[in-house]
């Protein structure tokens, strides 16, 4: 593992920290929570540019962070939900595109394809993760920035399946499998 790898996996480590502060009657408790988020956001941004910065850009890392993002986001909107604060058709809604991509990309990988991430779905981060942070202390226009979030994510979902479109139709005519 190295540095950049260190801060992804910080990301998945704050995920009951942030679940453990929103259930909680502790003073501040939306402060602490949204900080954590924004702070969650922060080293998002940071691995990757501290993964190409040391030349550490690794298949290991690529995967940490997807995975990182979608377990900490999914996992405090769930949360968010729970308390009423949001409601559940959007985490829903985010599972479910999360599910058909992670289904896409891996059935990609077994065919020796790559499927990197899109501009789209880099939007969706960050629109997603200022937007938790503004339900949890709830900032007005924090909703509808994260219905555009979601809004956002089901079209990044789209334009990924309908890029991948001719590997789908190769899936769809039954390819053999690979010993």
């Amino acid at each position: 593992m190295n540095i950049a790898n260190y801060a992804t996996f910080l990301r998945v480590l704050l995920v009951p920290l942030v679940l453990l502060i929103l259930f909680s009657d502790w003073p501040y408790q939306e402060w602490i929570a949204a900080g954590l988020v924004l702070f969650a956001w922060f080293t998002d941004f940071v691995d990757g540019i501290l993964a190409r910065r040391t030349d550490s850009v690794s298949s290991f890392g690529i995967y940490l962070d997807a995975a990182a993002d979608k377990a900490f986001v999914l996992c405090v909107l769930f949360g968010l939900a729970q308390l009423g604060i949001l409601p559940f058709w959007i985490p829903c809604t985010i599972l479910v595109r999360d599910l058909i991509i992670n289904s896409l990309r891996s059935f990609a990988s077994a065919e020796g394809v790559i499927m990197s991430a899109r501009w789209w779905g880099k939007v969706k981060t960050t629109l997603t993760f200022p937007a938790t942070a503004g339900l949890i202390l709830k900032i007005p226009g924090a909703y509808p920035l994260m219905l555009i979030a979601t809004l956002v994510s089901v079209l990044s979902g789209i334009l990924y399946v309908y890029d991948n479109r001719q590997l789908l139709a190769t899936a769809w005519k039954g390819s053999p499998a690979k010993p």
